[in-house]
């Protein structure tokens, strides 16, 4: 009888262990203990990690749930947000060398950066959303949108003016997937905008940006024996100083669902769009009106009408402005192709 008690003494003792590992609690650093955390842990929905808080195997969040991120030392490990799990952010998070996406998730940015120390892919089949204005600065490194049916995806899925900035980075993989899945999209919420400020982008297929405002600061520039299509009724804009380099073999079609000609903005002559060997084709319904910015050409570029049929549907420097007039520089190797296309000045100087 004895023995029998002590036998279920133990299996409790056993029983309450066991579940004291699976249960989850909030993180807080802020004490001054620093806590470290070498497994996955798991995360449940309320809970925060905050101040000197180390996850070195990484973290899980339930679908459906929200955890708060404060934490001042990089992330490690898989991340497992169950496809709808949300981290909302309470300062700037940094990841590891080691740190892996297992799948996607919701990033609630309130305004701070996501640091990447290493390369960081988005697996196939998985969608890391922003549902609040959000910074993912790659320092140098890449984010990867894995190639598959679809892949990869970015998700711009937050309350109106909400504005993802992709900095420092080589962005590769992003395409057009089908049936309107694509590496970048957005959600329906009005004046979202994708910036690229320093960012080398790859595309590995077709691409049709449509939906939100795209913004380009510092040098980004565009690679692929692809096209990007620009569809969307919103301003694309090159801010001051700053540079969009479409490179050779690359296409950019200027397509506005609205068919305006004048999304395709240069904030001032320091707004430079660089031209090396490209295609730019813009469809007869829409045409392209280029002002007060800088356009440098160089190597074989074509301008692609569609067989435009009168100026009005064709690729305009200038508006009859002075103050608009358009800096054109024609580099010593470069050419302009008019391939079905009309080419009209109409700079005052």
């Amino acid at each position: 009888m004895k023995l029998g008690r002590q036998l279920g003494l133990l299996c409790f003792v056993i029983s309450s262990v066991s579940f004291f590992q699976v249960s989850s609690v909030s993180l807080d650093g802020t004490t001054g203990t620093s806590i470290y955390e070498a497994a996955s842990y798991p995360f449940a929905n309320g809970d925060f990690a905050r101040g000197f808080v180390r996850l070195n195997g990484g973290f899980s969040v339930p679908a459906v749930s929200t955890v708060s991120f404060n934490v001042l030392m990089p992330v490690a490990g898989p991340i497992n947000l169950n496809s709808s799990g949300k981290i909302t952010f309470e300062g700037d998070l940094s990841l590891a060398s080691n740190a892996t996406l297992v799948t996607g998730g919701i990033l609630d940015g309130q305004g701070f950066s996501f640091f990447l120390n290493s390369d960081f892919t988005i697996p196939a089949g998985q969608t890391l959303a922003c549902s609040s204005n959000t910074v993912i600065d790659g320092q140098g490194h890449e984010l990867i949108l894995a190639p598959g049916s679809p892949g990869g995806q970015i998700f711009i899925n937050g309350p109106t003016g909400t504005t993802l900035t992709l900095r420092n980075m080589i962005l590769r993989g992003l395409k057009e997937y089908g049936s309107g899945n694509r590496g970048i999209k957005f959600g329906p919420s009005t004046n979202q905008t994708l910036i690229l400020e320093n960012v080398e982008l790859h595309l590995t297929g077709h691409y049709v940006f449509t939906g939100g405002s795209l913004g380009i600061q510092g040098f980004t520039s565009m690679y692929g024996w692809n096209t990007f299509e620009y569809q969307a009724n919103h301003n694309c804009t090159i801010q001051q100083d700053s540079t969009l380099f479409i490179d050779m073999h690359t296409g950019f079609t200027y397509n506005p669902s609205d068919h305006l000609k004048t999304h395709l903005i240069m904030t001032d002559s320091t707004s430079r769009l660089f031209l090396n060997g490209c295609t730019l084709s813009v469809p007869p319904s829409t045409g392209l009106s280029l002002t007060i910015g800088h356009l440098i050409v160089d190597h074989n570029t074509t301008f692609f009408g569609y067989g435009a049929a009168n100026i009005n549907e064709g690729i305009i420097f200038g508006n009859g402005v002075l103050a608009n007039d358009l800096n054109i520089d024609i580099m010593p190797a470069g050419n302009i192709n008019l391939n079905a296309a009309f080419l009209t000045y109409e700079n005052q100087s």
